[in-house]
């Protein structure tokens, strides 16, 4: 059950602002793709629609009722323990470990992503189950401090995390219109190149096998 856990950064793997300049180049070389027949006969609003979907980012929203804990042991260098104890720094001394379990919904993947503004603050965290996993080391084995860090561990969490919100809610709110600007600026290209071909006054040759399907894909739920 604790074996090949994959910890991250909490909002502190890569900036927001990247991640959303990336997800916009991805946008515009999706619908640079598209044929020109398909650019010029697909429904508009249907295509806009369809785009706006996949590429729409989901909030983690969490789920701080159904909080619950687990807990397992771990061996940790003497070097790590508090100096209180009375242990040698090159040896391993079994101590146990009580992991948060933080359920939520939206796009585990966001909350690697470091917004603006921000705070300077960030913990070692592991995805499980559609949970969020903090793990607290129980030197003291008191659950008076383990309280009042995790609780402190949920109030910098909801800080950083309403940052993050913000540049999502910003990037969804002009999603439709960079979707729509692109497309249209790419239809009025092909109109404007086929209108000066046209004027040529000489037949033009068309491309064999072209699709004769114009309909917008079935729309995908984004993965978490």
């Amino acid at each position: 059950m604790y074996f090949n856990k994959q910890y991250f950064q909490l909002f502190g793997e890569k900036e927001f602002d990247t991640y959303e300049r990336e997800q916009i180049v991805a946008i515009k070389d999706e619908i640079e793709r598209e044929s020109e027949n398909y650019i010029l006969n697909v429904n508009e609003t249907e295509f806009i629609n369809y785009i706006t979907n996949k590429y729409v980012l989901k909030e983690p929203q969490f789920d701080y009722d159904n909080i619950f804990v687990s807990t397992y042991q771990k061996d940790i260098e003497g070097k790590y323990w508090p100096r209180r104890y009375n242990v040698y720094d090159d040896k391993f001394y079994s101590v146990d470990v009580i992991v948060y379990h933080i359920p939520f919904v939206g796009m585990s993947e966001l909350l690697k992503y470091t917004p603006n503004p921000r705070m300077l603050w960030t913990e070692k965290v592991y995805i499980e189950e559609q949970c969020l996993c903090y793990e607290i080391i129980s030197f003291e084995k008191d659950a008076s401090k383990v309280k009042r860090e995790f609780e402190s561990f949920v109030n910098n969490l909801n800080q950083q995390l309403n940052n993050l919100l913000g540049n999502i809610q910003q990037y969804n709110d002009k999603l439709y219109n960079i979707i729509k600007s692109t497309l249209q600026s790419k239809k009025q290209k092909i109109l404007e190149k086929n209108n000066m071909l046209a004027a040529l006054g000489v037949p033009i040759k068309k491309v064999d096998n072209i699709s004769k399907t114009f309909s917008v894909p079935i729309s995908k739920s984004k993965k978490k």
